[in-house]
């Protein structure tokens, strides 16, 4: 999926790229970073409505979005 990602941008050049999620892991933007160059990185911009910080042993996000969207997005 990176080198996909990768060779789109390379083609079409865009001068931000958006990064939409109502749930993000705490370092998810660190992570990202690593996995770019600069100059590709340097484009990204966040959009997102949570972040969560707490994993169980098998990796699984908590709350995460799951079955509770709308809870999670605001919504009654």
């Amino acid at each position: 999926m990176r080198t996909n990602l990768i060779d789109t941008i390379a083609r079409i050049s865009p001068k931000q790229i958006f990064i939409v999620a109502p749930v993000i892991y705490k370092g998810a933007e660190d992570r990202l970073k690593k996995g770019f160059s600069e100059d590709i990185y340097n484009k990204f911009r966040y959009v997102y409505l949570a972040e969560d910080d707490v994993k169980t042993p098998e990796g699984i996000i908590v709350p995460g979005i799951g079955g509770e969207v709308y809870v999670r997005l605001g919504f009654d």
